[in-house]
């Protein structure tokens, strides 16, 4: 009969703490899934806007619409090309094994990529592209700027979803060892609110200085969301 209870209670820890990081796992998705309705509900908006405004002019005889009005949808055109107009970051579930569970894929920054230098890479300065894989969620195709100051910069596509309230990055040339820490501020939807993360690389640095890769802690700050924290690998390209 002791023998049972003791198997039972081992039972009900063992449920407990696998019932634990369910609960987790289901709350870092629902986080990712406001991080993408954070960047889609505004750009659904002002297509909805547009879509508006085209009925509305349709309305009127062609040949009566001011000058002031052509001018208008000149500016209106530039605009849907302006940076965070774009369209958003897709989610897509991971494909098991040691893939994480969902993944979060942004899209290219609208003021484009630049060229390669024609004479190639002669540091690690410049725009990259940064994939993460943890062991619930994911980030694919971030575009990051290593700036010549030692900071971590980003497009301005991206202030609808974090900002980098602080950063900084250490390499020296000869020397494959990169690290970096960021601080973000992520916006969570229409609320005020903002969830400071922090986040750590250390990796190396490829030899043709195309390539960097390693691992990553990322930490929410913060008693509510310290449980979310997790630990991947990460790698950047250009």
């Amino acid at each position: 009969m002791q023998e049972d209870k003791g198997q039972q209670i081992t039972f009900m820890g063992r449920w407990r703490g696998r019932r634990l990081w369910i609960l987790i796992g289901a709350a870092v998705i629902a986080a990712a899934l406001v991080l993408f309705l954070v960047w889609a509900i505004p750009s659904s908006e002002s297509d909805t806007e547009r879509e508006a405004q085209a009925d509305q002019d349709s309305q009127q005889p062609a040949t009566e619409q001011p000058a002031t009005e052509q001018e208008a949808d000149g500016e209106e055109q530039q605009d849907a090309t302006a940076p965070g107009n774009g369209a958003g970051p897709t989610m897509t579930p991971g494909t098991g094994g040691d893939e994480p569970g969902m993944v979060v894929d942004f899209p290219d920054p609208a003021e484009g990529i630049p060229a390669a230098p024609p004479g190639g890479y002669k540091d690690i300065h410049g725009h990259w592209i940064l994939d993460m894989s943890g062991s619930v969620y994911g980030i694919a195709n971030c575009h990051i700027i290593l700036e010549e100051n030692g900071t971590i910069s980003s497009p301005p596509d991206y202030v609808q979803v974090f900002e980098i309230a602080a950063s900084s990055y250490t390499w020296a040339d000869g020397d494959p060892s990169f690290t970096a820490s960021l601080q973000l501020m992520l916006k969570m939807g229409s609320s005020p609110a903002l969830i400071p993360v922090h986040i750590e690389l250390r990796g190396d640095v490829s030899e043709s200085l195309q390539e960097i890769g390693g691992d990553f802690i990322a930490e929410p700050q913060g008693e509510t969301y310290a449980p979310y924290a997790q630990q991947g690998t990460f790698a950047i390209h250009r």
